[in-house]
């Protein structure tokens, strides 16, 4: 009688279903490997934006804590509100007097600023004047806070209202009246991506 042979190898059948498992568990991995290396970073994006936002956050709220009743003079003579915003800037979204300017060197200079925020295409930019009463050729320093920006809406509280024009009228307003200052400040920032991001700070009346 003639014995049974036993076969140790693999059949084609069997190398070509190992090759085809093997093809998929590669595929799956790589698929993963992908969907987690996009998910890092759109995080990576994520938290960029978000420090940048909270870096310009930090300066605005700077600012507008030292918000000072101090009326100027524009390069024309004109007295000009403390805060002006909306239709009654002529330079940006919204611009005000600052105090808090650090004098090191003890010189004979005032320690208040002028201080604009405009934006400008996608970039949002704050502009510094280092003297109140301007010169016709003053013209204020220039920072870039963030880009990619699609819109900025600034209002101000005043008798328990939000407006979004201050003040009405004043080229009509003595300089004691140009002096007045709202509330609070509601600044709402839309990006590009469409992510929103809002702050109210309070006006501390100096």
């Amino acid at each position: 009688m003639q014995g049974v042979r036993s076969h140790s190898g693999f059949t084609l059948l069997e190398v070509l279903l190992a090759i085809g498992i093997t093809a998929l568990i590669g595929v799956s991995t790589y698929t993963l490997l992908s969907q987690t290396l996009r998910t890092r970073d759109h995080l990576s994006v994520q938290a960029e934006e978000l420090r940048r936002f909270q870096l310009a956050a930090t300066i605005i709220q700077h600012d507008i804590r030292q918000i000072s009743d101090r009326v100027i003079r524009d390069q024309f003579g004109d007295y000009q509100p403390a805060l002006r915003l909306g239709g009654y800037s002529n330079y940006g979204a919204l611009e005000f007097t600052k105090s808090g300017v650090a004098n090191m060197r003890r010189q004979e200079i005032s320690n208040f600023q002028r201080v604009s925020y405009h934006l400008r295409d996608d970039r949002l930019t704050r502009f510094v004047w280092p003297v109140l009463d301007q010169a016709p050729d003053s013209t204020p320093r220039e920072q870039e806070l963030l880009e990619g920006i699609a819109e900025i809406e600034v209002k101000v509280l005043d008798d328990k209202e939000w407006k979004a024009e201050w003040l009405p009228n004043p080229a009509n307003m003595s300089p004691q009246d140009l002096k007045q200052l709202p509330e609070a400040i509601s600044i709402e920032i839309t990006t590009d991506t469409g992510e929103v991001y809002r702050w109210v700070e309070q006006v501390l009346r100096k």
